[in-house]
């Protein structure tokens, strides 16, 4: 027999070409932490967004993202109803597709159990379900959600706040939909409900709320502009999270260095893997969302030298996860 000839290795170019690494990644393990800011799954491109590709701002996202030259991984569940120009960004290649496998991995449905249990008050996702069938034909796309924020550096959320929480249990992260568990499964990482240091949590909200609106709540706080998730901590003294405007000075007590990009206008820059999340249906005629994405692709870096390293508070983790120990808070 001749000798064999020796295949050339993959060419990975686009997101679809290391989408099922990349979902390997997301489960992996017992890891913990944001995936590695400095992984070959990268393509060589400065960040990635973690979008959905839906209708909307999701796609917008994407746009956005890719015109900054950044990898956008659009995850796609058999069910999703993926936008016409997400289909079409980079000749289809953002589009990567979960199967049943990856769907019902185990630390999927441990993130909705969470969930249903903190946003509805119910002792898992299956009883939910049971309660619900509103609930079961979603289930699929939010199991996707899970593969935008699982491990993602930071979340950015474009959409309103609702006037009434559509989820019983009524909490106070309000955001509404799929995009609402998925903030709420990034939230639950954290403490007091998940293993990683709540230092390190980065969701970021423009409320796109129209002034008027009887279905959007218009909170003052918010309304029109950027927050961030504040999480509870001794530090802080609050007893649950909550939106918190930019730019508001902190008491010295509270402020760190890692802390330090709250006291702009806006977020800093997206880094790593981050996750882009967005309203399907925006009134037109007043939205802001290209304002809110050019601020994101125009934002300074985060100092993140001045960040805790790779901390989970708790001592677990390995190194290069984003999962090691945490430094001290320093004051300002």
């Amino acid at each position: 027999m001749g000798d064999s000839v020796e295949q050339p290795p993959a060419v990975r170019s686009s997101a679809n070409s290391i989408s099922a690494e990349l979902a390997g990644e997301i489960l992996a393990g017992s890891e913990l932490g944001n995936l590695p800011e400095d992984s070959a799954l990268l393509l060589d491109k400065p960040a990635a967004l973690l979008s959905g590709g839906l209708i909307g701002v999701d796609t917008l996202f994407g746009e956005a993202a890719a015109a900054a030259g950044h990898l956008v991984v659009h995850w796609v569940a058999p069910s999703t109803r993926v936008s016409k120009r997400a289909q079409e960004l980079d000749g289809g290649g953002s589009l990567c597709r979960l199967g049943p496998e990856a769907l019902g991995h185990p630390k999927v449905l441990a993130a909705l159990d969470r969930c249903a249990k903190i946003r509805c008050g119910a002792a898992s996702f299956e009883e939910l379900c049971s309660k619900s069938s509103a609930y079961r034909e979603r289930a699929e796309n939010l199991q996707r959600c899970f593969f935008q924020v699982a491990r993602a550096s930071a979340v950015y959320v474009v959409a309103h706040r609702p006037a009434v929480a559509d989820d019983a249990g009524l909490p106070r992260m309000d955001l509404t939909g799929d995009l609402g568990w998925a903030a709420q499964m990034y939230i639950d990482r954290f403490e007091p409900f998940g293993d990683e240091n709540n230092s390190l949590l980065r969701l970021f909200l423009f409320d796109d709320a129209a002034a008027g609106s009887p279905e959007h709540l218009n909170d003052v706080t918010t309304a029109r502009r950027w927050s961030f998730w504040q999480a509870p901590s001794s530090r802080n003294g609050l007893s649950e999270g909550c939106w918190t405007r930019f730019g508001v000075p902190e008491p010295v007590l509270h402020s760190t260095a890692a802390s330090a990009w709250k006291a702009g206008a806006a977020p800093p820059a997206p880094f790593g893997f981050y996750a882009g999340l967005g309203a399907s249906r925006m009134d037109w005629s007043c939205t802001r969302h290209d304002e809110a994405l050019a601020q994101v692709y125009a934002a300074r870096p985060e100092d993140r030298s001045l960040r805790k390293r790779k901390g989970v508070g708790k001592g677990k983790g390995t190194a290069g996860t984003g999962a090691g120990d945490a430094l001290p808070d320093m004051e300002v």
